[in-house]
């Protein structure tokens, strides 16, 4: 397990089981997607992803913002996405609410 330190409006703890990348691989195979993740943590997910399928917004409760919004809207229409794809998130509560009204 890995745990790494995020600080933005208050500092919190995001943990990576070790076997992530199989969970995440499982979860997004043959489909289209996207990660949304703050872009403190998007440098621990190069790598592991395609790159052009990461989005990286801003830190903390400023993620909530018709800006952040538009900004992985226009990505996912740029991807293709449809009802059919998954929207991923990795990161904190805001992330997580931010990632949800998209998928919506």
């Amino acid at each position: 397990m890995r745990e790494i330190m995020v600080v933005s409006e208050r500092e919190y703890q995001v943990t990576f089981p070790s076997a992530w990348q199989e969970r995440l691989a499982s979860l997004i195979a043959d489909r289209n997607f996207v990660v949304v993740t703050p872009e403190k943590l998007a440098p621990e997910l190069k790598g592991a992803l395609p790159q052009e399928r990461i989005i990286a917004t801003e830190d903390g409760e400023a993620q909530k913002s018709v800006t952040s919004y538009m900004k992985v809207m226009e990505r996912i229409a740029t991807l293709g996405l449809n009802r059919n794809s998954v929207v991923v998130a990795i990161g904190g509560g805001a992330t997580t609410d931010l990632a949800g009204f998209i998928a919506a």
